[in-house]
C-alpha cells in the first residue's frame, strides 16, 4: 500500500504577507505590502525569507547558531523590516558573479591539467589503454569511503560508454562534469595527484594548499559551493546546514571552512 506524504499547503501572496506579519514579526517601512507580495513572486519565499530568519530569531542560550522554537515556531522578539530581507538576499547574490568566475577559471585549468596528466601517464592512445585507465581506477575505489563507492564505481563504469559518444579520449575529458573531475582524482595514484597538485600549485589555483588531504576536501566543497552558485540557491543555507532535510547544522569547523574557500573565491 503507497502511503501517502504530505507537504506544507502552498500559500498565495496574502498569505504569506499575513504569515510574515502575525508568526515572523514583520512590519513593511521602506516598502509597501504590494511591493512585498511583488518580491515574492519573484524571488519566491523560500529563496528570499527562509535562508535569512534565523538572524531575526531568538537565539538559543547554549548555541547561538541554533534557534529556539515554541510549539514548532521561531520566536521573533522584535519587529523585522521586510526590506532587511531584501537587501540580505541581495547583499549575498551580488557575490555570486565573482564566486562563479572565479570556480569557472578553476574549472577549465583543473580540467586541462588533469587530463594531460593522466593521458600522459595512461599513455592513452587506444580504447585497450583507455579500459586500463577505467579499470585501474576501479582499483582504487577501495580507498573511498563506503558510503560513496557504490556511486563512483556506477560513474566510473559508464566512461567506457561514455567515450564511445565522442571517439576521442580529449573530447571525453574535457567533457566530464567538475564532480566527475573530482571522482577522478579522488581514484588516481598519490603519484599522479601530486603533480597534478604541484601544477596547480604553482600557478597559483590551489587555493593555496600544497597537501593533497586538504586540496581534496576543497575540491568536495568547491563542488557543493558550486551547485549552489550555478543553480542560484542559496549559500546562507549552504553554510548553516550539514542536512537540510535533518536540519542538522554544521559545525563551526566545518562553516569556518566554507566560509574561508567561498572568501578565497571572492578575493
Amino acid at each position: 500500500m503507497l502511503l501517502t506524504t504530505y507537504y506544507k499547503k502552498p500559500k498565495q501572496l496574502d498569505e504569506q504577507i499575513e504569515i510574515l506579519k502575525l508568526q515572523k514579526n514583520v512590519v513593511f517601512k521602506r516598502i509597501s505590502e504590494e511591493e512585498a507580495k511583488e518580491h515574492l513572486f519573484l524571488i519566491n519565499y523560500i529563496n528570499l525569507i527562509s535562508p535569512f530568519k534565523h538572524h531575526f530569531a531568538k537565539k538559543s542560550n547554549n548555541n547561538p547558531f541554533k534557534t529556539e522554537k515554541v510549539n514548532g515556531k521561531h520566536v521573533y522578539e522584535h519587529e523585522v523590516d521586510f526590506a532587511d530581507y531584501l537587501d540580505m538576499y541581495y547583499d549575498e547574490k551580488s557575490r555570486y558573479p565573482k564566486i562563479y568566475e572565479s570556480i569557472r577559471k578553476f574549472e577549465s585549468v583543473f580540467s586541462s591539467v588533469l587530463s594531460y596528466r593522466i593521458l600522459l601517464h595512461y599513455q592513452i592512445e587506444n580504447s585497450v589503454q583507455f579500459k586500463f585507465f577505467v579499470d585501474d581506477l576501479k582499483t582504487r575505489i577501495t580507498n573511498v569511503k563506503q558510503k560513496k563507492r557504490t556511486h563512483y564505481l556506477k560513474v566510473i563504469n559508464s566512461f567506457e560508454k561514455k567515450i564511445d559518444d565522442y571517439d576521442s579520449p580529449f573530447i571525453f575529458f574535457d567533457r566530464l562534469s567538475l564532480g566527475q573531475q573530482l571522482m577522478v582524482y579522488t581514484c588516481l595514484s598519490t603519484v599522479i595527484k601530486k603533480q597534478i597538485l604541484k601544477d596547480l600549485f604553482e600557478r597559483q589555483i590551489s587555493f593555496s594548499v600544497s597537501d593533497i588531504q586538504t586540496f581534496e576536501r576543497k575540491l568536495f566543497t568547491l563542488v557543493n559551493i558550486r551547485n549552489c552558485v550555478y543553480h542560484n540557491n542559496s549559500i546562507e543555507i549552504l553554510l548553516r546546514y550539514y542536512d537540510i532535510k535533518s536540519r542538522a547544522l554544521r559545525t563551526s569547523s566545518d562553516r569556518k571552512f566554507f566560509t574561508n574557500l567561498i572568501k578565497q573565491l571572492i578575493e
